[in-house]
């Protein structure tokens, strides 16, 4: 089974995850099945899971490297060691499940990249980043357009972007 990786990255606030969460209902509604990777910029520990009080708690406490927390609709899964981005979508890919994988960030991963781009301030981006397919930016279309070979789409026309997705999955067999 062949899975669409998608990378949307660009910096905090530019509107990586208003568009995530306007894709995955079009991708459902067309039959795909989709999973998500988030970057999570902050090292914080999964307290529920490893509070001392709680049986994975004491897992964790007593030295497990990994320790995943299984629910009947899903899982967690909290490790001294962490996946790479590559091991994630590895998982995702060998679980069968999934259509459609869509990271949120990993700007240096190689995926195939859609630039969420603030403006002249980001400029850099596109010169810096691997593998970008579309740029979604808040400043000046033409001005961008100049910049780069890939389409440029106005933060304001998220459809145009969308539309264009569906149609590079091609049709749902």
């Amino acid at each position: 089974m062949s899975v669409n990786v998608w990378q949307v990255v660009g910096y905090h606030n530019s509107g990586k995850t208003t568009f995530i969460t306007e894709l995955l209902p079009r991708l459902r509604a067309a039959g795909y099945q989709a999973a998500t990777i988030k970057h999570h910029g902050h090292d914080q520990e999964f307290e529920s899971m490893t509070h001392p009080e709680t049986d994975t708690g004491k897992h964790w406490e007593s030295g497990a490297d990994a320790v995943v927390y299984a629910l009947t609709n899903g899982f967690s899964i909290v490790s001294h060691h962490p996946f790479a981005l590559t091991d994630i979508v590895a998982f995702y890919q060998l679980s069968g499940r999934y259509d459609v994988i869509l990271i949120e960030g990993f700007k240096k991963a190689n995926y195939p990249k859609i630039l969420f781009h603030r403006g002249l301030e980001d400029d850099h981006l596109i010169r810096q980043l691997d593998n970008i397919q579309a740029v979604v930016t808040h400043g000046d279309v033409r001005r961008l357009k100049r910049k780069t070979s890939v389409p440029v789409f106005s933060v304001n026309d998220f459809e145009t972007l969308i539309s264009i997705i569906l149609h590079r999955l091609g049709g749902k067999t």
